[in-house]
């Protein structure tokens, strides 16, 4: 469990945030905001079975209230993907974003994870954060496990609908 301070935009107030693993009682909390912003075509929807079945969750609470999370969903021993990066909207340009994908990678890189990706519709964050653009048929394990059956890809991963932008960082000892 890690606790945080962050100032408020609008009312300069601090706020204390804590990220800690998702429990079994808040899988449908997370849900909830992920298919929020799925509902508005920024993300794929996910169940609670979808979200028990990552190798991590991460959540970020105010107050006992999750107000955000992001995922690891392993393809391999050495590959995973950040996963469902989500935060409530009166949270957002704060760095919590940042926080917890930062958060994510450290986690992964200690599980032995030399490879992190994702894919996204705002790459700009994962950039900041030192991650590079790549071609998704880079991720031959997402596009037969996941991308085959997204609503936006009925044809395949060359389908135009398509409209992720996949971002990658490899771990070594500098990083």
């Amino acid at each position: 469990m890690y606790q945080f301070c962050f100032m408020t935009p609008s009312k300069h107030q601090k706020i204390n945030i804590i990220i800690k693993p998702l429990k079994n009682e808040d899988y449908a909390v997370m849900a909830g905001i992920i298919n929020s912003f799925a509902g508005q075509g920024l993300m794929l929807p996910k169940t609670v079975k979808q979200l028990k079945s990552l190798a991590k969750y991460i959540v970020a609470k105010e107050n006992k209230k999750i107000i955000g999370g992001v995922g690891l969903k392993r393809w391999s021993n050495n590959l995973v993907e950040l996963v469902s990066l989500a935060i409530l909207p009166r949270y957002h340009g704060r760095g919590l974003g940042s926080l917890l994908i930062n958060k994510a990678m450290t986690q992964a890189k200690k599980m032995g994870y030399k490879t992190i990706f994702t894919l996204t519709l705002r790459p700009s964050i994962f950039e900041k954060l030192g991650m590079n653009r790549a071609a998704i048929k880079s991720f031959p394990q997402k596009i037969w496990g996941d991308c085959k059956n997204c609503p936006k890809n009925a044809k395949g991963p060359d389908d135009a609908k398509c409209d992720e932008i996949a971002l990658v960082k490899n771990f070594d000892e500098n990083n």
